[in-house]
């Protein structure tokens, strides 16, 4: 199935009551419309800054055994054993 999209822009002001004509091009063969209302005067949110990954490469020194640092003391805190300071 081949599906074209056309966008049309009708500024029109919002007081209950919206009418407009909408003159379809030739080249539209049936189907169906889908209106949008948009709030003009809703915050615009700007999209989010790109990730960069590897931006603080070689400034952070991760130690060998990170992932098991401490290892016994996590386990210990999961089994409600743990008599240290948290």
């Amino acid at each position: 199935m081949n599906t074209l999209a056309q966008t049309i822009t009708v500024p029109a002001p919002v007081d209950g009551h919206i009418h407009f004509d909408l003159n379809a091009p030739a080249t539209w063969k049936g189907g169906s419309v889908c209106v949008v209302f948009l709030n003009q005067e809703a915050p615009i949110i700007p999209p989010r800054k790109e990730r960069r990954i590897g931006f603080m490469k070689g400034e952070i020194k991760v130690p060998d055994d990170f992932d098991t640092m401490m290892q016994d003391e996590i386990i210990a805190m999961f089994e409600g054993k743990y008599e240290g300071k948290v």
